[in-house]
């Protein structure tokens, strides 16, 4: 990622907020929520950036952006720029808590039992 900052942020008076998206859908749509409010309900000005996971951290830690929204986990990151650091601070989870795993429509299943295992699918 090269050196960004917003397009908003040298306007006078103007407040403003660079958000990092990352790259799943899930992200994208955080992000999309966060800046309808952050613009709709608080009169920010919001730019956003699509920055991969590790470089983000980068991006905060320099000021290049201002938050990032979702992270799956990444403790070296958190470790270096958390505690050691210090340059970033922890803002809290925002309540959403993620499940991975995989779906299939009950009538396939029902059809194919095989597949609710994945051992089976090798």
């Amino acid at each position: 990622m090269t050196k960004q900052s917003s397009p908003y942020a040298n306007v006078s008076g103007a407040k403003t907020v660079t958000l990092s998206v990352q790259s799943w859908v899930g992200a994208q749509g955080n992000v999309a929520v966060a800046t309808y409010l952050l613009e709709h309900e608080l009169g920010y000005r919001v730019d956003t950036v699509q920055v991969d996971e590790v470089p983000a951290w980068d991006a905060l830690s320099q000021g290049r952006v201002d938050a990032i929204l979702e992270d799956w986990g990444h403790p070296e990151q958190e470790r270096r720029y958390v505690e050691e650091k210090k340059t970033i601070a922890r803002g809290g989870d925002l309540g959403v808590r993620g499940h991975i795993g995989w779906w299939a429509p009950k009538y396939f299943a029902d059809a194919h039992p095989d597949v609710t295992d994945w051992k089976n699918l090798t």
